[in-house]
C-alpha cells in the first residue's frame, strides 16, 4: 500500500527537519509533502489527497483546526497528527474532535511523534483490508438483487411477486432509497414485429447506456433489455416530487444525447415514484402506458396531416420553390467541411434555377428566404456560442434579398447563401475542434446559478448522476481544470464584479459568493488577482477616479 504525507508547519527549521531527517519510506510513505502555512497545505491536500497529515495548530492563512475541517468538507478523511506549542485543553478537544490520532506539544519528541504515524498506518491498512472484503461481499449481494429488481419489474404473476417480497422480507433487506422508479425507452419506428433496424437501433442504445451510465450514474441503478424495449430502473434519496423532477430532467438529457450521438430518436417515459419494493412493477406499466399514449398522440397528429386536401397543399410554399433534399447540404456543413458543403450548395441551385425561371420577384424571395430558415433551423441550435451572430447575419441577408433588382437577382441571391453557408461552416470547424461533453454545458449553467451556495464536486456529480471520481476526470478534460479551481474562479470573477460596482463590506461579498470565512476568501482571492480584496478595490477605484477626472 503506497501512503502520502503532508507536513504543515509555520516553523522552517521544524518543518524541514520532520521532512528530511526521518526515513519515512519504512513506515510505507511514498511521498512527502510540506506546506509552510494552512493555505497552502489545503491547496495541496485538494490536489493530492494525502492518508496522513501532520499540521500545527496555529499558522498563518489557515489553523490546523480550521484546515481539518476544510478537508472533511471536501470529503478527504486524513488521518490527522495535530502539534502546537500551546498546552490547550480547548486546542486538544477541538482537534480530537475533528478525528486527530493524536495532539502533541512541542518541542515534538520523534519517537512519540513516529508512534503515532505508526497508528495511522496500521488503521489505513485496517480499512483498506475491510473494503477489499466489503466490495467482493457487495459484488455477489448486487448481483443477486438485479436479478430480484428483473423480476419485479417484468413479473406479471401476482403469486410469484409476492412470493419475491415474502423472500426479501424474510432475508432482512429494505428498500435501499428514499424513491425508486422506471423509466422505459422505445424507439419511435414502430412495427407490429421487432425488425432488423430495430434490434440494431436498441442495441446500440442499450450499448451506449451501459457505457455511460457505468461511469456516469451517481445513484444505485439497473439497466434492462426486453426486446424493443430498454429498461432503467432509478434509485435515489430525493423525497417523491424532488425525485420525479431529477428523473425526468435526466431523460430529457437522455433523449437529447441520443439523438444528438447515436442519431436516434426515442420514445422515452418515466412511471410513477414508488417507496418499497411492491410499487416497481406499477411503476413499470405507468412507464408503459404514458409510451403507448405518446405513440398513439402522434399517429393521431400523423393521420391529420394526411388528411389534408390537395388544394391545401397546393398553397404551401413548398409548391413555390419545389421540394430539396437539404441533408447532404446540412452534413457537410455540419462536418465542416467548405468545399463539400459549396458542391451541394450548388447542386440545389443549379437543380432549382429552371424551375425559378418564370417565377416572379416575389417567388424568388420567398424561395430564398425558406432556404435560409431551413438550413438556418438545422444548424443553429447546435452552434449556441455563435446562435446570436448567426442569426443577426440571417436577417441581414434577408434584408438583402429585398433589395436586390430584378436584374441581378439570381446572382446577388447565390452569392448571399454562399457566404452564410460559409460562415456556417467556420462555425462548425471552431465548434467541432473544442465539443463539450453533453453534460458539462448542464452543468456550467448550474454552477452559474448556484455558485453563491455550499458547492462540492461529489454534490454536483450526485445532482447529474455522476460517479465522484468520473465527474471529475471529465470535468478536467472537458475545461482544463479541476471542477474546484472552476468554482473559485467564478466565485473570484463575481467579487471581483461586486468589489467594483458596489460598496458592499467584504464579509457581505464573501457569503454572496458562497464563502462562509471572510479570511479565507481574503486567502483565495490574494492567490487568483496578486491583490487582497481592499487593495482591489482601492486600485479599481483610483482608475476610476482617474478616467472620470475626480
Amino acid at each position: 500500500m503506497i501512503l502520502r504525507l503532508l507536513i504543515a508547519e509555520d516553523e522552517l527549521w521544524l518543518r524541514k527537519r520532520l521532512v528530511s531527517t526521518i526515513d519515512w519510506s519504512s513506515y510505507g510513505i511514498s511521498e512527502v509533502y510540506e506546506a509552510e502555512d494552512g493555505g497552502e497545505a489545503l491547496e495541496i491536500a485538494l490536489k493530492e489527497k494525502p492518508d496522513i497529515v501532520i499540521t500545527d495548530i496555529r499558522m498563518p492563512e489557515l489553523s490546523g483546526i480550521d484546515l481539518m475541517k476544510k478537508l472533511n468538507e471536501n470529503s478527504i478523511f486524513s488521518k490527522m497528527i495535530v502539534v502546537s506549542g500551546y498546552d490547550d485543553f480547548e486546542y486538544a478537544q477541538g482537534a480530537l474532535r475533528m478525528g486527530a490520532i493524536n495532539y502533541l506539544l512541542k518541542p515534538v519528541d520523534e519517537e512519540e511523534l513516529l508512534d503515532s504515524v505508526k497508528r495511522c498506518v496500521e488503521e489505513l491498512k485496517k480499512e483498506k483490508n475491510k473494503e477489499t472484503v466489503f466490495d467482493k461481499q457487495s459484488a455477489a449481494s448486487e448481483m443477486l438483487m438485479e436479478h430480484i429488481y428483473e423480476d419485479l419489474i417484468f413479473e406479471t404473476s401476482e403469486k410469484r411477486t409476492e412470493e419475491l417480497l415474502q423472500k426479501l422480507s424474510r432475508k432482512e433487506i429494505g428498500f435501499p432509497f428514499q424513491s425508486a422508479a422506471v423509466v422505459n425507452m422505445q424507439v419511435r419506428e414502430h412495427t407490429f414485429f421487432v425488425n432488423d433496424k430495430v434490434k440494431s437501433d436498441m442495441w446500440s442504445v442499450y450499448q451506449w447506456l451501459r457505457r455511460n451510465l457505468q461511469e456516469d450514474c451517481y445513484e444505485c441503478q439497473y439497466l434492462y433489455m426486453r426486446g424493443s424495449q430498454i429498461v432503467l430502473l432509478l434509485f435515489g434519496d430525493d423525497l417523491e416530487a424532488k425525485f420525479m423532477e431529477r428523473v425526468e430532467n435526466w431523460v430529457q438529457l437522455i433523449r437529447e444525447a441520443l439523438q444528438k450521438e447515436l442519431n436516434i430518436s426515442l420514445f422515452m417515459a418515466a412511471g410513477d415514484v414508488t417507496d418499497d419494493f411492491s410499487g416497481i412493477h406499477r411503476s413499470y406499466e405507468m412507464a408503459q402506458k404514458k409510451i403507448k399514449e405518446k405513440r398513439a398522440e402522434e399517429k393521431r397528429i400523423l393521420a391529420l396531416r394526411n388528411q389534408e386536401t390537395e388544394q391545401e397543399l397546393n398553397t404551401r410554399f413548398d409548391d413555390v420553390y419545389g421540394e430539396y433534399d437539404f441533408k447532404l447540404l446540412i452534413k457537410e456543413i455540419r462536418n465542416g467541411d467548405s468545399e463539400k458543403a459549396q458542391t451541394e450548395l450548388q447542386a440545389i441551385l443549379q437543380s432549382s434555377s429552371r424551375r425559378l425561371q418564370s417565377a416572379d420577384m416575389m417567388k424568388l424571395q420567398l424561395f430564398y428566404m425558406n432556404f435560409i430558415n431551413r438550413i438556418a433551423g438545422a444548424c443553429l441550435p447546435e452552434c449556441e456560442a455563435y446562435a446570436d451572430e448567426l442569426a443577426m447575419q440571417c436577417m441581414t441577408v434577408m434584408r438583402e434579398l429585398i433589395y436586390i433588382g430584378s436584374d441581378t437577382i439570381v446572382t446577388e441571391m447565390w452569392d448571399c447563401l454562399r457566404k452564410f453557408v460559409e460562415k456556417l461552416v467556420e462555425v462548425y470547424q471552431e465548434n467541432n475542434g473544442k465539443r463539450k461533453h453533453w453534460m458539462i454545458d448542464q452543468v456550467l449553467q448550474y454552477v452559474e446559478e448556484n455558485y453563491n451556495t455550499a458547492l462540492s464536486t461529489r454534490d454536483i456529480a450526485g445532482r447529474f448522476f455522476m460517479n465522484t471520481s468520473y465527474f471529475s476526470k471529465l470535468f478536467h478534460e472537458q475545461m482544463g481544470c479541476t471542477f474546484s479551481n472552476y468554482l473559485i474562479n467564478v466565485r473570484v470573477e463575481k467579487a471581483k464584479m461586486m468589489l467594483t460596482q458596489t460598496n458592499m463590506k467584504l464579509y457581505d461579498i464573501a457569503e454572496a459568493v458562497g464563502y462562509t470565512n471572510v479570511q479565507y476568501f481574503s486567502t483565495i482571492f490574494k492567490e487568483k488577482e496578486g491583490l487582497t480584496p481592499s487593495a482591489f478595490r482601492q486600485m479599481r477605484s483610483a482608475v476610476k477616479d482617474e478616467y472620470t477626472g475626480k
